[in-house]
């Protein structure tokens, strides 16, 4: 499995970032394999995690929350390729490509 997540939005727009192994963190703080240097942002915001149902989101306790496709996520997500992600005022839209 191959994901792809591009930045559609904000000061990232146009990066695009692969990962072939999960989890991958996305925050504030630089130790994080995302980092999005908005003070909204939580230092370790949301988590992409490996699943038996798939690919889930998850928000990791962030103060601002973690949206999918617009919507608050109260918990884990399933992702599916051309969701998007946002994290304050970042957009990331994610690619799942099976090999």
């Amino acid at each position: 499995m191959m994901l792809r997540i591009t930045a559609v939005s904000g000061e990232q727009k146009g990066i695009t970032h692969d990962y072939s192994t999960l989890p991958i963190t996305i925050g504030r703080y630089p130790d994080n394999d995302i980092v999005i240097t908005d003070g909204i942002v939580s230092r370790r915001h949301c988590a992409i995690l490996p699943a038996e149902a798939g690919t889930l989101l998850h928000d990791m306790g962030s103060q601002n929350g973690t949206y999918l496709n617009g919507v608050k996520i109260g918990g884990d997500s399933i992702l599916v390729t051309g969701d998007v992600i946002t994290v304050g005022i970042i957009n990331l839209q994610v690619t799942i490509c099976d090999s």
